[in-house]
């Protein structure tokens, strides 16, 4: 269960906690539309489900992996970056040390011999004294040269100590530098490869969606519809958390993304020819639902349908339904109504939110909106699918919505 969000982390998460995958994707989404996948549409018992992993789960969490690890590894190229920086710093402070000792060395050298030429001139000087001068005059410079050069003597080995010690730190910083670069075009290659990764694993999971990578096999009238109604429920209710992809989840298990029997949404929002499930009679084991709205939705007046492109039965609509284009009308059969109401209705299934990290919370919101686990797993690994895929770049102009 995942119940904060980690943005470097998220995806990984979401995979690992949340995939497990009870049926072909792609053939639920080929489908027609079933009414037992429509709100309230199927027996409340919770069936206990082992499933089993699929290909598309397994893509689907090693992508979330995958870049879990770029994060990773482009965090530590910015840390091998600054420590290569801190070391060119450290080397450019250092080289003045080394050269203020190197010239301490010099100048104490120069003492050295300074002192040296000096006792000759003054020893040779002496020799002119008289003779009762010579003796004590002598032995005062001579103690004070000895003293002389013992002192520039230790002057000299101590700054040339100090300017090999320098040197060897220096030499050291400069070995961190090399090794830093190696260790910062080592994280690059990884980087790069890790992309690579995500590209083949991006392609595979395309095949496995039947759609390019961006394109996501979603008509883009109804992508934007699912971008709509999660920003409208940003809007009315933030702490939701709803995201598009959750939509496109159930969109796609609902009615292929409104595309069921050769279905298309027209210029107005209709889903066209109406996307119909199957008569609840009782039989097919399905519910037993009588007509609610004289058949004004599904056509028949006898027994209800789950109707739309996001399957909603009748008396579910009758309260739920919203009216997602502003046009003043709340049709089950219209996209952006449609999706909009699911929206709310997900969002309603969760006081507290969390649809955008909580596992825990979008299987409660999913298992609302239709009471099987199954169901509840396969949307939230489409959804998920999604997500890692990503939007195409495009620009979607809010609807009027209104409640």
């Amino acid at each position: 269960m995942r119940d904060t969000v980690n943005p470097p982390l998220h995806r990984a998460r979401t995979v690992a906690a949340a995939l497990v995958v009870a049926v072909a994707i792609v053939a639920g989404m080929a489908g027609p539309a079933n009414a037992s996948v429509a709100p309230d549409s199927v027996p409340t018992t919770r069936p206990t489900v082992k499933a089993s992993e699929s290909a598309l789960a397994a893509t689907v969490r090693r992508l979330g992996q995958v870049r879990v690890e770029q994060v990773e590894i482009a965090t530590r190229i910015g840390e091998l970056e600054w420590a290569l920086k801190a070391a060119q710093a450290t080397e450019l402070a250092t080289s003045f040390v080394a050269l203020e000792a190197q010239f301490d060395a010099q100048e104490a050298r120069n003492d050295l011999a300074t002192i040296v030429v000096d006792a000759w001139y003054v020893n040779a000087g002496t020799s002119k004294l008289p003779d009762n001068d010579v003796s004590g005059a002598a032995q005062q410079r001579e103690r004070y040269t000895a003293l002389s050069i013992e002192r520039a003597t230790a002057t000299r080995t101590t700054a040339r100590t100090t300017a090999e010690a320098v040197m060897v730190q220096l030499n050291e910083v400069r070995i961190q530098i090399e090794v830093a670069k190696q260790d910062l075009e080592t994280a690059k290659t990884s980087l790069a490869d890790a992309k690579a990764g995500e590209q083949e694993l991006m392609r595979q999971l395309s095949a496995y969606m039947g759609a390019p990578v961006g394109e996501l096999g979603i008509p883009r009238a109804v992508i934007e519809a699912y971008v709509n109604a999660a920003a409208v429920m940003e809007k009315k209710r933030p702490t939701c958390g709803l995201q598009w992809w959750l939509l496109a989840g159930v969109g796609a298990i609902e009615s292929g993304h409104g595309t069921s029997a050769g279905a298309t949404v027209l210029d107005n929002g209709v889903v066209a020819p109406y996307i119909i499930g199957p008569t609840l009679d009782g039989s097919g084991g399905f519910k037993r639902i009588l007509d609610s709205e004289d058949g004004v939705f599904d056509g028949d007046d006898v027994f209800d349908h789950a109707v739309g492109p996001m399957q909603f039965l009748p008396g579910t609509w009758r309260t739920n339904g919203l009216d997602g284009d502003g046009d003043g009308f709340a049709d089950p059969h219209n996209i952006w109504d449609a999706t909009l109401s699911a929206a709310s209705y997900l969002c309603k299934a969760v006081p507290n939110g969390g649809l955008d990290s909580s596992t825990e919370a979008q299987l409660a919101a999913l298992w609302s909106y239709n009471r099987s686990e199954p169901y509840g797993q396969t949307a939230l690994a489409t959804a998920t699918a999604y997500e890692a895929i990503g939007l195409p770049s495009l620009r979607v102009k809010l609807r009027p919505a209104t409640p």
